[in-house]
Order: structure tokens, then C-alpha cells, then sequence
């Protein structure tokens, strides 16, 4: 008998539910954490970069991203997107799509990131997207909201409830 079924999040909640056919009283909602840094809140980004931080695979929604940033590119001329994570099967695609849409100057891959460069990207960019076509809890999108970013998240994303209720950011749908 399970004494208790562990979810991330009220996404996760109705799922299990869905798939039980009922609500039991053992299901318990208790979301991943990460350390909360100090942050000077007075920080100055002077570039208007977009962080995009997750390993690149398909279910990721890059290719969702590229087309939707060349589409910025039309508003915000000098607007920059850096993609940052390990290849898990999208870095070709991602490196076609910047050379076929002749966009070298306005999006940079930069791989794996972790310690103080990934601090540094959190500190340098403006907004964080994650058009995810399905995320549990994401823990790229709560540290870019323990940085103070705005975020883009896509409607399959674990936190995009409470990214609507407290205005953190643009809950988008998946096109």
C-alpha cells in the first residue's frame, strides 16, 4: 500500500488524480528548492539579452524559440538571445537554423554553464524563456525568478500558475 504519492507541483496533482480516477489524501505537493542568493537589486543590464538555460532537446521548444526571437529581431533590432545547456540532440538544428537565417550576430550558443558563468548570464540578461512542451518543476525557471527576471514560459510548464497568479512573467501557449 503507498503511504504517500509525492508531486512537484498542482499540474503533476491533477494528473495523478486523473489517473487514480479520485483524490486520495496521500498525494502531497512539495516542490523542488534550490539556495537563495544574494542579489544586488540595483544591477544594471545594459544589453537586451534573453537567456534561454536548459539542455537542448526536442521537448525544450526550441524549435518554437528560434522563429518567435527572429520575430523580435523585427522590434528589438539589438536584442540577443544566448543559448546555454548541454546538446541532447537540438544542437545541429539550433546551429542550422542561426547560419540559414543569417542570425550569427544575434544568437549565441555558449554549451554548458555552471558556477559563477551561469551567475553571470542570470545577472546579464533581462528575460528568461522556456517554451517547454512539457516541464515538471523547472529549476532554470525558479533560479532566472531568484535572479529577478521576468520569464516566458510555456503553458506545459510546472510553474506557470504561479508565474500568472504573481505576475512574474508571460505564460505563453505552445505556437
Amino acid at each position: 500500500k503507498t503511504r504517500m504519492v509525492h508531486v512537484l507541483h498542482e499540474g503533476e496533482l491533477s494528473e495523478v488524480i486523473d489517473y487514480l480516477g479520485q483524490k486520495t489524501p496521500n498525494i502531497r505537493i512539495i516542490p523542488n528548492g534550490i539556495d537563495v542568493p544574494e542579489i544586488n537589486s540595483k544591477f544594471y543590464k545594459t544589453v537586451n539579452q534573453v537567456l534561454f538555460l536548459s539542455r537542448l532537446h526536442q521537448k525544450k521548444g526550441l524549435d518554437l524559440l528560434l522563429p518567435a526571437f527572429k520575430q523580435v529581431l523585427d522590434i528589438v533590432p539589438d536584442a540577443q538571445l544566448i543559448i546555454a545547456g548541454p546538446d541532447f540532440g537540438m544542437l545541429g538544428f539550433v546551429q542550422d537554423y542561426i547560419k540559414n537565417n543569417e542570425l550569427e550576430k544575434s544568437i549565441n550558443y555558449v554549451g554548458t554553464v555552471d558556477g559563477q558563468a551561469k551567475i553571470d548570464l542570470l545577472l546579464n540578461s533581462k528575460v528568461f524563456v522556456l517554451p517547454s512542451y512539457s516541464e515538471g518543476f523547472s529549476i532554470a525557471v525558479l533560479e532566472a525568478l531568484v535572479y529577478q527576471l521576468p520569464v516566458v514560459v510555456s503553458t506545459e510548464t510546472g510553474l506557470s500558475n504561479e508565474i500568472k497568479e504573481y505576475e512574474a512573467g508571460k505564460v505563453i501557449a505552445l505556437n
